[in-house]
């Protein structure tokens, strides 16, 4: 109990257990929706046959255990069938409303894992649960050989995009693009790869492609708007409405933090990493030779 509590921390004063009986007289002591054995508080407390099945103080997701039905999981998804019932999810189906993202992902994020139009990304992107133990870096620039920046952007639905959901998503590559909207080769690279223009597949047909059999992951970032302004969720549904592909993000770099992050000096920019989001290739020059490695690749 001592543990809980710590756990839950001193923001909220009346804690659901904090006083003898508070799990078995039922009242919402602490005034959370869960009461008694139901609120995660009383997960350890030994009137709570369920205990196993409760979830645990600072949003870990309810795993399985010892006790009869309480640990049991038929879809191994880490949430216990008696959990599952309890939140009206399908102890049977690993991502119970069929939106790509798993029933504990969807908890996490606090989204709806019952509701498929409540999803944690409306454009589908990948997500990657274990984001937050990737190493990382301070470096002021991209680096060869070392990890990209973690970063957070809007897309063209609104959603705020962690560039490291991007990481380890099917084992793939990931391109970045930058460029604004208004510059004529950024255009022109963004038909070609969205298949809008196959003129330049004479040189690089693979890398479409590959992006359309989920082989390659391609982001775009915009760094200003048609006026040489700061680009929002706007700027990138008209760019998205203009080059529509399913499986690319456009995002927003409002801050402007690629310009000098991976020291842009014309458009489009286009930076490779591999699937754990070290960086493997960066312009230099000329955009062509990531184009000619991805083309040997694929």
């Amino acid at each position: 109990m001592v543990l809980l509590l710590a756990l839950i921390g001193c923001s909220q004063p009346v804690v659901e257990g904090d006083a003898p009986g508070e799990c078995s007289d039922g009242v919402d002591n602490d005034q959370n929706g869960s009461t008694d054995c139901d609120d995660p508080r009383c997960a350890a407390e030994a009137s709570c046959a369920d205990a196993s099945s409760a979830p645990l103080p600072g949003g870990d997701t309810p795993t399985g255990g010892s006790g009869g039905s309480a640990g049991i999981d038929s879809d191994g998804d880490g949430l216990s069938d008696q959990y599952e019932l309890s939140i009206g999810t399908d102890p049977n189906l690993m991502d119970t409303d069929g939106d790509t993202y798993l029933d504990p992902w969807e908890l996490t994020e606090g989204t709806d894992p019952t509701d498929p139009h409540s999803r944690i990304y409306q454009g589908y992107w990948p997500y990657n649960p274990d984001k937050d133990l990737m190493p990382g870096t301070s470096a002021p620039t991209a680096e060869l050989g070392a990890p990209f920046q973690r970063l957070q952007l809007v897309d063209q639905y609104g959603d705020t995009v962690d560039l490291y959901d991007f990481a380890y998503a099917g084992g793939v590559p990931v391109v970045i693009m930058t460029t604004t909207t208004w510059v004529s080769p950024g255009q022109t690279m963004s038909k070609w790869i969205t298949g809008m223009d196959s003129s330049w597949n004479d040189y690089w047909p693979s890398v479409p492609r590959a992006v359309e059999a989920g082989e390659l992951l391609w982001i775009t970032v915009l760094v200003e708007d048609g006026l040489g302004g700061s680009p929002d969720e706007a700027t990138c549904a008209d760019y998205d409405a203009t080059y529509p592909h399913d499986l690319i993000p456009v995002l927003a770099d409002g801050e402007a933090v690629f310009v000098d992050y991976v020291q842009l000096n014309f458009w489009p920019h286009l930076i490779l990493l591999d699937e754990a989001f070290v960086v493997e290739m960066t312009t230099v020059g000329s955009y062509e030779p990531i184009l000619d490695e991805l083309e040997n690749r694929f």
